[in-house]
């Protein structure tokens, strides 16, 4: 039988929350000011930050969620693909930060 470990994922959960908010903590703390727009760092703790926030107390209550309607799981698992999608967007982002373009000479 298949389980879901909730306690090793809540304390992933909460070790990546503390990285990315430390990461802004000393971002932020910079005496110069970033692009962050072209901040590849910025792109990868944001997704993390946005994703493991929201899915910590989805995932962390499973097995209470189990006795829940058939209606409201598949709305979670909805909301589970979007947080998925934003994740992997972010993290696309941060690697097309990365491409440098050259201007054409025409």
């Amino acid at each position: 039988m298949a389980t879901f470990h909730t306690m090793s994922y809540c304390l992933g959960c909460l070790l990546i929350v503390c990285a990315c908010i430390y990461y802004f903590w000393e971002l932020f703390q910079q005496k110069s000011s970033v692009d962050l727009i072209h901040q590849p760092a910025f792109w990868v703790c944001s997704g993390l930050l946005f994703f493991y926030s929201c899915t910590f107390p989805l995932y962390g209550l499973t097995k209470l969620m189990e006795s829940l309607p058939k209606v409201i799981l598949v709305n979670l698992f909805n909301i589970f693909i979007l947080l998925n999608i934003f994740l992997y967007l972010s993290f696309t982002i941060a690697f097309l930060c990365r491409l440098k373009t050259r201007k054409s000479m025409s």
